[in-house]
């Protein structure tokens, strides 16, 4: 037996709701074992309410079941419509009657001669398709059908004569005529099933017999706990506690009960939940500035983590163009070393410096050098006192900003540098951090963070065509489809290149760049300006040359360094690339690029490059909690933060799959929607799909902040929430297609009364005009447009269509009642359940709920309507021979023992059921 989550069997708890509402079926027997048929009846009829009042989305469910049922008369009528249309067609067609019969005679003098060959022969035709008797039988035969087989015979196809098709038409259009008329009674019945089921006004049928019943279910365990002892109460307290408990929600449920409607009544505050079984997601805080980051000064980063006091950490810096010298204190400033140049490399700015001759310990000449280098450059002692050396840092913002520059010392006049040991020629870049730098260091100094990188497509970017370069591992060439060709000249710079087909499908556009690798015109680049299939047109700066090529097409992207390349996946090449050349060789291809991190698979099998699939774009540095509660929240502060927000501090909170009710709410379930109003009180702000209902708790998407609140109070103004019925809403769609349906002229009165005229031309007619015929189609054609989608022009309005499009989660304990009754042999009662006559299905008898019973009923009230005595309005009774009679009584027979009141139960169908108690529930 299941343990849920209340701490209660399945088993245990639908026993307490049992003792309350009935929803399952005993047999009861008399004292001879016999069942009490009618005893049994009721109790199904009390378990189909109880399955109704305890299910409030039961009736949208039967009504999906009728459907089904409905969809299946509909196919069969289309197959008839479709069938009458043909019949029509082949009535129109003109063919001739059977005017020389010469060639059926020789076929049966044909046959006489090979009979008469037959019985002469001892053995069997060793082929008797060489005989002459049978090669004129079949000769005969042939000529016969070349003459007359048009007349049956249609597009390839046998089809009836003309008059065998009129003869035809008379019929099916009356089996067409009924059906049509069963689909509309069918339809409304459904249309209208809600407003039927809302009559039967279910909840005062039961709610005295429940009321009862838990009176008595109260009263009984008073006086079991007044009799027992203290050890007793207590062994016995869990299901006393579980029929209290099942007491309340279900008077609550009964006597409370609303009828289906849009919303669900509810009252309280829905939170968001969690726990070990309901995990929340964490809080994600991306950044929404990209990388690369330029960080200098070391700046100070606050992390505030699920809500626990804030933790300060400093970011590492972004790599400088900075030298190191090598020779360490004391220096000596002379005439002999007494220049400084520093060049910076990107603007080729030459910097000149003069150093006063005296003694310097590095602190000392560090002081003097900053007097004269900034603002471009900072003078910075390294090491231990008495043992330190000289570094020099680019840190200027003009020309070049700060991580663009470059600097070297030259080789010409730099005396000074040549004696603090700085490396002479030798230059060096700056260069700002990627968000893989920025993740790897949190990651080493904040353990209560997770941080990551993701990268943002950028437009034209994603899911591109990459590929290795053999003769270089640090470049990727992103390419859209590449192959051989043939060159043909257009122009003293133009060309066209025409290719197997496949252009359109591989995405080249205008503005690509076409670059040939072998064959006519090698290693020249040209832009595309017209593309079609399989060819496109080019113009560069080369001259072109007619001939055939290899060549590839990629695409110019608006990059720059600083972007990078995403291969996601598993494959060798997975990772995340910085660029950081664009078009790295000589013929400065667009598509070709330099990155930071060697491949891992450059040549493959063959001695050609690994393709693979990648992203160009941006990436930026995520910051996620690892608390999987709702307490779960990231806020970052202090100055680093600006480099990663345009709008610091940034505060993110987690958000779960999971909300939890003040109550449970019955019927709820997958398709129902929550929504949230929080600012109009017309339109929601937010709506969430309900997936999944565990007692009080929702499974919800998509996932909702962890410091989100539902208030669900009724007629209040924003914010609030509610929870919306998508049963109730899809029936209503529903019903409004049935009633736009019904509505159409085919399904009026007068459409089969003006269609049978025109029928009625057609058989009556020896040879129907053109004009007949296409009257009869048309009106024919009408009716099948409105049935089935594949054969309407307006598929959407067809009864198909809205009979496939309702769909309700499925109600087993409909499922349970509905084999029930069919076990049972009540098909009437099934028929009347899944037509949506709710009102009739909750009034039928025993005897009504069969088709035999029904007709037994109408049989016995008939026979009590002609007997020549009633007990009652005998004024009114027919004129009969016998005027009146009366018992005599006959002293042999003896009736004092016999059963008085209840009348004998006429065995039915329904005893043909298991002898053991069935659930619906």
């Amino acid at each position: 037996m299941t343990q849920n989550a209340t701490g209660y069997t399945d088993g245990e708890i639908q026993g307490a709701v049992q003792s309350l509402v009935q929803t399952s079926i005993p047999y009861q027997t008399d004292s001879l074992g016999a069942k009490q048929t009618q005893l049994t009846f009721d109790g199904v009829q009390q378990a189909a309410i109880g399955v109704f009042l305890l299910f409030p989305t039961a009736v949208f469910y039967a009504v999906m079941l009728g459907a089904s049922r409905l969809n299946e008369q509909l196919q069969t009528q289309a197959q008839n419509v479709l069938q009458l249309l043909n019949l029509l067609q082949v009535a129109g067609r003109q063919v001739l009657p059977v005017s020389n019969t010469s060639a059926l005679a020789n076929a049966g003098v044909a046959l006489q001669a090979l009979q008469g060959a037959a019985a002469s022969r001892s053995s069997a035709f060793g082929s008797i398709a060489t005989t002459p008797a049978f090669q004129q039988f079949s000769n005969s035969v042939n000529s016969f059908l070349n003459s007359n087989g048009s007349s049956v015979k249609s597009g390839g196809a046998i089809v009836p004569t003309p008059q065998d098709a009129k003869k035809q038409i008379s019929t099916l259009y009356s089996q067409v005529m009924s059906t049509q008329a069963t689909l509309i009674q069918l339809a409304g019945y459904l249309a209208g099933a809600l407003a039927d089921y809302l009559s039967a006004d279910l909840p005062a049928v039961m709610s005295s017999s429940v009321l009862q019943n838990a009176a008595q279910g109260i009263a009984t365990i008073v006086n079991q706990l007044e009799g027992q002892s203290q050890s007793e109460q207590l062994s016995g307290l869990r299901l006393t506690t579980l029929q209290l408990l099942a007491t309340r929600a279900v008077v609550q449920q009964v006597g409370g009960f609303s009828q289906p409607s849009s919303i669900y009544p509810l009252s309280g505050t829905g939170l968001p939940y969690s726990d070990d079984s309901h995990p929340a997601l964490p809080a994600v805080l991306a950044a929404t500035v990209h990388a690369p980051y330029e960080i200098s000064t070391t700046p100070l980063l606050n992390l505030a983590m699920d809500g626990q006091p804030a933790i300060s950490r400093n970011l590492n810096n972004s790599q400088f163009a900075e030298i190191f010298g090598t020779t360490v204190e004391p220096y000596t400033i002379d005439g002999t070393n007494d220049q400084l140049k520093i060049e910076e490399t990107t603007s080729a700015t030459i910097y000149t410096f003069s150093i006063p001759h005296a003694s310097y310990s590095a602190a000392a000449l560090v002081i003097y050098l900053n007097t004269v280098l900034g603002p471009q450059f900072t003078a910075f002692a390294q090491g231990t006192a008495g043992n330190q050396f000289i570094d020099i840092r680019y840190v200027g913002s003009s020309p070049t900003p700060t991580f663009q520059a470059g600097i070297l010392f030259p080789t010409v006049s730099n005396s000074t540098a040549f004696y603090l040991g700085f490396p002479i020629g030798a230059g060096v870049n700056a260069r700002p951090s990627t968000a893989r730098q920025v993740v790897a260091n949190l990651n080493q100094i904040t353990p209560t963070m997770v941080a990551s990188v993701v990268v943002d497509p950028m437009v034209g970017g994603a899911s591109l065509n990459m590929r290795s370069e053999t003769t270089d591992p640090a470049r990727i060439v992103v390419y859209r489809t590449s192959g051989s060709g043939t060159v043909a000249v257009t122009g003293a710079h133009a060309l066209t290149l025409t290719t197997p087909a496949g252009l359109l499908a591989a995405g080249v556009k205008v503005g690509d760049s076409l670059v040939f690798r072998a064959g006519a015109n090698t290693n020249t680049k040209w832009s595309i300006s017209a593309v079609t299939d399989t060819t496109v047109s080019a113009t560069g700066t080369a001259t072109p040359v007619a001939g055939t090529s290899s060549y590839e097409i990629g695409p110019v992207l608006a990059v720059s360094i600083g972007y990078v390349i995403e291969v996601p996946g598993t494959g060798i090449n997975h990772g995340i690339y910085g660029i950081t050349g664009i078009g790295p060789t000589s013929l400065d291809v667009p598509f070709e690029f330099e990155v930071d991190t060697l491949l891992h698979g450059v040549t493959a099998q063959g001695g050609v490059p690994y393709l693979f699939i990648g992203n160009v774009g941006q990436e930026k540095a995520v910051f996620s909690s690892v608390n999987t509660t709702t307490a779960s929240s990231v806020g970052l502060s202090g100055a680093a933060t600006a480099l990663f927000f345009s709008s610091p501090p940034a505060v993110a909170v987690g958000s779960t799959t999971w909300v939890q009710l003040d109550e449970v709410v019955s019927g709820l379930g997958p398709g129902d929607t929550l929504e949230s109003y929080n600012g109009s009180s017309s339109q929601p702000t937010a709506v969430y799909q309900i997936s999944s209902v565990q007692g009080d708790l929702l499974g919800v998407s998509p996932a909702v902040g962890d410091a989100a609140t539902f208030p669900f109070e009724a007629h209040a103004p924003a914010p609030f929430a509610l929870l919306r019925s998508g049963a109730y809403a899809a029936y209503l769609a529903f019903a409004d297609q049935l009633n736009d349906w019904l509505g159409l002229p085919v399904n009026q009165d007068r459409y089969f009364p003006n269609l049978q005229p025109i029928l009625n031309s057609i058989i009556n007619s020896p040879q129907p005009t053109p004009a007949q015929i296409n009257a009869g189609i048309a009106q024919v054609q009408a009716l099948l447009n409105s049935l089935v989608q594949a054969s309407s022009t307006t598929p959407d309005q067809t009864l198909e269509f809205a009979l496939l499009g309702y769909s309700v989660q499925p109600v087993e304990p409909v499922d349970n009642l509905v084999t029930m009754y069919t076990d049972n042999g009540s098909a009437l009662a099934v028929d009347t359940l899944l037509q949506g006559q709710f009102s009739s299905f909750f009034g039928l008898t025993m005897a009504t709920s069969s088709y035999g019973g029904s007709l037994l009923s109408q049989m016995s009230a008939v026979a009590q309507q002609t007997l020549p005595v009633r007990k009652t309005d005998r004024t009114s009774a027919v004129t009969s021979p016998v005027s009146g009679s009366s018992a005599s009584p006959d002293y042999e027979y003896d009736t004092s023992d016999s059963a008085t009141g209840t009348p004998p139960n006429t065995p039915t169908n329904m005893e043909a059921v298991s002898p053991t108690e069935q659930s619906f529930g």
